[in-house]
């Protein structure tokens, strides 16, 4: 999401006057190009904004023109300084006058004569001054959050996600209950990338009482429209369970005596299986976002739509006559948009904001960079509209097309598209009734289809169509009055024609003519040519559909993208998923009639932990046949590639393509009930059937489904620690997928150490061995790791580095190394080595994105995840064969833990990685040339005590979490560990909630005692008989003491209860944990997370550092 490029000032950089004085100048000129009320409007509103921002905000915005983005010389140095300037000059007049209150200046000055003898007056005005020279001059600016405008991209973390019910029982038999557990199944997964915000776009029937001709061969499907339903997290709620309950409210129905509501149309028949197939599927396309340094906002949630829906005449390839039907599209986007080109030339996506709102007649319904992806997809997806074909004509398709900040010539409102059109819609009409007048009446609406397919497809029908239209329309051109073209002074603005309902013909084709030229020969100087502009119009007319639409975006877009784009005129059937620079991977499930998609690979296996409502169209696992099993499809994400997603309507078999696409193979799954389309943007890609490309999910050792959800996941992830390092030493001690990785990565060091005894690779200062690289706790788990490997081989060149620093280094055209930052491109010899990735969830950016990086680095990559089926995974896989034989993944079997704290993932990679560690040890060692080169120190009795320690370590563990190996609970006698520690914990957490108890009990005593009205003293005085007046004025004053230290008493209550010491700070809280930087650094991270969301009365501060460095003094 990027915000619009412009100048934002956020100090006073200029004074409200200046800015009041530039405002009225452009009003003026904008009053004398247009008498129009609404730019009086617009100015007064333009200079109320700025007299505001000046007064309250005490910052002023400058919008930059798009041929000026530099702002560079004079210009900026009279902006910068002209306002410190005036504020001096302004503070020595107010000096002067004080000064001089007696003379004749100041008889003569209009000022009251009180304000010029406050000696405020000038103290006030040099302070302003002062702050003016501190900001303006010195460059001293506040930091605002948002106020970026220096148009560096924020760096976003969001995801995709969506379903799609191919089967109707998923709503008939439950009303959508259990596809909804799925949805928020998918939700909770996906929140791993961030959980700001949230929402899910679903189209459903205009109205349910339409009457579908089931008789007919080829039935038109209902009108679409499209149902967002969007939230904004807070901070204690949960974003999957806010979007469900959102989706309920917005497309549920009531439900009585507590009964789950419905989702509308469950059991309507549109929804319900029929004899020609002719039903709607029901899909939800959603995303969450979570932008890190901008607000999360309900206006930058996902699905963006820039154009609201609107009727236009649509023609169908299912029914040549044309129909009314509302248009509005809807995309999800995962990623960022930079430039969009057109003829040619790229523009940035701010210019592309504002030259929308003019194109589209808009305004811009967010400034994040998402909202313009929506806005151009409007001016794409204009296959069956004449008029979204025009204006797609006029806008991209011209040799004269251009994105401009400020238009010189107005484009047409939609009702001059849509007049325009007409001669379109006219001819076609004729062409495809002109060859009926031998025909019955019978067969009348056949041939109409029959032709219409035709002009679609043939080339010598749409060279017919555009030569009639040419010839109409050169013809109207020709009749208009010279004074009409040409001559764009004489146009009203887009926003005073707009609210004209139907223009006239010859307003509409004097617009077009600002545009065009029937001259074909003055095309070569700089005007349309009307021909390119009919011919333009009629092919995106007839190609221009949700496939394409996609595939010219990402032609002329940069930026990295996860995307899905849906329409109302396709939601019947297709939506277009497509992946550059971001993951995308869509799970088909045949046997319950599921499509999964989303950008986190693991959600997409939600569909394996749901049965299908009313059962699975294969029920008996004897006889159902490998076409049956639950598949998934990873798109590239590293060259670029489409996904069509069609499962047709009323018995389709063929998907709905256009003529340019249709050279592409459509691959049929789920048995037949759903056909796929890709297009690879990359022309190097490996062309693979698509069966070769499938990961199977069901039936697969290697893929492990979710985990069911539980009350408490951080506690179920810390009662798995020993079952988890258990299993991972068992299957190090069997032959497994981690043996088999253990075996080529030994025989990746012995060919490294063998060259390194030849000499074939020189041994020097810069020189890497091993790199390992990761992120956060993965990071600081491998630095331990490297630290152990360097110390046990001091010849070795062993060098742990952030993922991050890596592609800051090796993956920008230019370096971009850290400050503090040790090693560069030269103290880096990357001449193959071995490389190891250190990545729980496997998805994670940083470490993904050297997964690809490195490649051109080494051949010898290998990753430690938490299970062989991840992103990073998928990566290796492509760059080795898929065989085990070739295996490159070490996997600790973990799985997705959603739980924000780590901690079964942290101990289940420190132990894999203690088992790496010693094989490499073992590898080395045993041969002495390798052991003398690489210096090693460890001796194989060093490795036995080592792996003695590593195997009770097991026996540790269980009676630290009171869980065994196997899950179950410990005997009494061994669970005294945990018993202590949970003293501990108890103690620690009465210290904690201490002040948020002593609260309730100060609010309980003070309701209590003041409705009451007799405080503690003074009732106990006044139930003794005391009743002397100047005694109560004492018992009032001691209740006024307690009342003031009501708190410190109720904690000390507190304590002398629970026993605890009386003379603890009765203050902030905070914990210091002192240990070896991972450990540290890991705890941290863990107990902070665990109070990331308490409230501040119960708050912890956390603090970690090494003892032998940061806690000595």
């Amino acid at each position: 999401d990027v915000p619009p490029s412009r100048l934002l000032l956020p100090h006073r950089r200029t004074t409200p006057i200046d800015d009041i004085a530039m405002h009225v100048r452009g009003a003026r000129i904008s009053s004398s190009s247009s008498s129009s009320s609404s730019s009086f409007v617009s100015s007064l509103w333009s200079i109320a904004t700025v007299i505001l921002r000046g007064i309250l905000g005490r910052y002023s915005v400058i919008a930059v023109p798009a041929d000026d983005l530099s702002l560079e010389g004079t210009k900026q140095m009279f902006i910068t300084h002209f306002g410190w300037i005036f504020s001096l000059l302004l503070a020595v007049t107010c000096h002067c006058l004080h000064r001089h209150r007696g003379g004749k200046t100041f008889q003569r000055c209009p000022l009251p004569s009180s304000l010029l003898r406050d000696p405020a007056l000038p103290v006030i005005a040099y302070l302003v001054a002062l702050e003016g020279f501190v900001t303006d001059c010195l460059r001293w600016v506040p930091v605002r959050p948002g106020g970026g405008g220096t148009g560096h991209a924020l760096i976003c973390f969001c995801g995709n996600f969506g379903i799609l019910l191919l089967n109707s029982s998923w709503l008939s038999v439950d009303g959508g209950k259990t596809a909804l557990d799925v949805l928020e199944k998918m939700v909770s997964v996906t929140m791993m990338r961030g959980a700001q915000s949230g929402g899910v776009v679903t189209f459903e029937p205009t109205h349910y009482n339409y009457k579908q001709d089931h008789n007919s061969s080829c039935p038109s499907p209902p009108p679409l429209k499209g149902v967002r339903s969007r939230v904004v997290n807070a901070k204690r709620t949960d974003l999957s369970q806010r979007i469900r309950r959102k989706i309920v409210r917005d497309n549920g129905t009531p439900s009585l005596f507590g009964a789950h509501p419905r989702l509308k149309g469950s059991n309507h028949p549109l929804y319900a299986d029929n004899d020609n197939n002719a039903r709607l599927v029901r899909g939800f396309f959603g995303h969450t976002r979570f932008a890190t340094t901008s607000k999360a906002s309900f206006d930058g949630t996902h699905p963006h739509q820039w154009s609201p829906r609107r009727n236009h005449t649509v023609f169908s390839s299912r029914d040549a006559s044309p129909a009314l039907l509302g248009v509005e599209n809807f995309i999800t986007h995962n990623g960022d948009f930079e430039f969009f080109q057109i003829n040619s030339k790229y523009y940035d996506v701010a210019l592309l904001q504002t030259w929308l709102e003019h194109v589209l007649h808009h305004p811009m319904p967010a400034s994040v960079d998402s909202a313009a992806i929506a806005g151009v997809v409007d001016l794409l997806r204009t296959q069956g509209s004449f008029a979204l074909s025009a204006r797609y004509a006029l806008c991209v398709g011209l040799p004269n097309s251009k994105v401009e900040m400020e238009p010189s010539v107005p484009y047409p409102t939609m009702e001059e598209y849509e007049d325009i059109a007409k001669t379109f819609e006219n001819v076609l009409m004729d062409m495809t009734t002109s060859g009926n007048h031998n025909n019955n009446h019978n067969n009348h609406n056949h041939n109409n289809n029959h032709d219409h397919n035709q002009c679609r497809d043939g080339k010598y029908e749409r060279d017919k169509l555009i030569a009639a239209v040419v010839a109409i329309l050169k013809r109207k051109l020709e009749v208009l009055p010279e004074k009409d073209v040409g001559d764009s002074s004489t146009y009203h603005t887009p926003s005073s024609r707009r609210g004209k309902a139907s223009p006239s013909s010859s307003t509409a084709i004097s617009t077009l003519s600002k545009f065009l030229s029937s001259a074909p020969s003055e095309e070569e100087h700089g005007g349309g040519d009307l021909h390119l502009f009919v011919r333009t119009t009629v092919h995106a007319f007839f190609d221009n559909d949700l496939l394409q639409t996609a595939k010219l975006f990402l032609e002329n877009a940069k930026g990295s993208f996860g995307l899905s784009i849906s329409s109302s005129l396709d939601a019947h059937r297709q939506v277009v998923l497509a992946a550059r620079g971001q993951t995308m991977s869509i799970a088909f499930y045949p046997k319950k009639g599921l499509v999964c998609y989303g950008s986190e690979q693991a959600a997409v296996k939600a569909g394996l932990n749901y049965e299908t409502p009313g059962g699975n169209a294969t029920t008996d696992d004897a006889h159902s046949s490998e076409a049956d099993n639950a598949v998934r499809l990873d798109l590239d994400d590293l060259g670029g590639e489409i996904c069509l997603l069609d499962w047709g309507y009323a018995g389709d078999t063929q998907p709905a393509v256009s003529r340019p696409n249709r050279n592409l193979p459509v691959e049929t799954l789920m048995n037949g009930t759903i056909r796929v389309v890709l297009h690879h943007q990359s022309k190097t890609c490996r062309d693979c059937h698509l069966s070769q490309r499938l990961t199977l999910l069901e039936r697969n050792e290697f893929v492990k489904p979710l985990l069911d959800d539980c009350p408490d996941p951080i506690l179920a992830d810390i009662r798995d620690i020993p079952r988890v390092c258990s299993r991972i030493q068992d299957d190090w001690h069997d032959v497994g997928l981690n043996r088999m990785t253990a075996w080529n990565l030994a025989n990746c060091i012995r060919a490294r150490m063998k060259a390194r005894v030849d000499g074939t690779i020189e041994s020097h200062g810069g020189q890497v061995d091993i790199l390992v690289t990761g992120c956060e706790v993965s990071l600081w788990v491998a630095e331990q790791f490297v630290a152990d490997l360097q110390k046990a081989f001091p010849r070795l060149f062993v060098r742990c580095v952030s993922s991050n620093k890596l592609l800051g280094l090796f993956g920008q055209e230019l370096a971009m190394p850290c400050t503090g930052f040790p090693y560069g491109k030269k103290s880096l010899e990357m001449k193959d080595p071995i490389i190891i990735i250190v990545s729980h969830s496997g998805g994670t950016f940083g470490p993904l994105a050297c997964s690809n990086l490195l490649q051109s680095f080494s051949s010898s990559i290998f990753a430690v995840t938490s299970e062989w089926d991840t992103q990073i995974g998928k990566q290796l896989r492509s760059m080795y064969s898929d065989d085990l034989l070739s295996s490159r993944i070490f996997s600790t079997e973990v799985g997705v833990r959603p739980a924000e704290p780590c901690s079964v993932s942290v101990v289940a990679t420190h132990q894999l990685l203690t088992n790496i560690f010693e094989h490499i040890c073992v590898t080395i060692i045993s041969d002495p040339h390798f052991r003398h080169l690489s210096g090693a120190v460890i001796t194989e009795h060093d490795l036995q005590i080592l792996e003695r320690c590593n195997q009770e370590n097991l026996k540790a563990l269980e009676e630290i979490v009171g869980v065994d190996c196997q899950g179950y609970e410990i005997h009494e006698r061994r669970g005294r560990t945990e018993k202590e520690l949970r003293s501990a914990g108890d103690l620690w957490s009465e210290h904690i909630l201490e002040n948020a108890k002593a609260y309730i009990m100060s609010f309980i005593y003070i309701v209590g005692t003041v409705t009451a009205g007799y405080p503690l003293v003074t009732g106990i005085a006044t139930a003794a008989g005391l009743n002397t007046d100047w005694a109560f004025y004492i018992t009032r004053f001691l209740d006024s003491l307690i009342y003031f230290w009501l708190p410190q008493i109720n904690v000390l209550i507190l304590r002398l209860i629970q026993g605890r010491n009386l003379r603890h700070r009765m203050v902030g809280r905070t914990v210091v944990i002192g240990d070896c930087p991972w450990v540290a650094q890991a705890a941290e991270a863990f107990l902070s997370k665990i109070f990331a969301c308490s409230y501040s009365i119960a708050g912890l501060n956390v603090l970690s550092g090494n003892p032998a460095d940061h806690l000595v003094h």
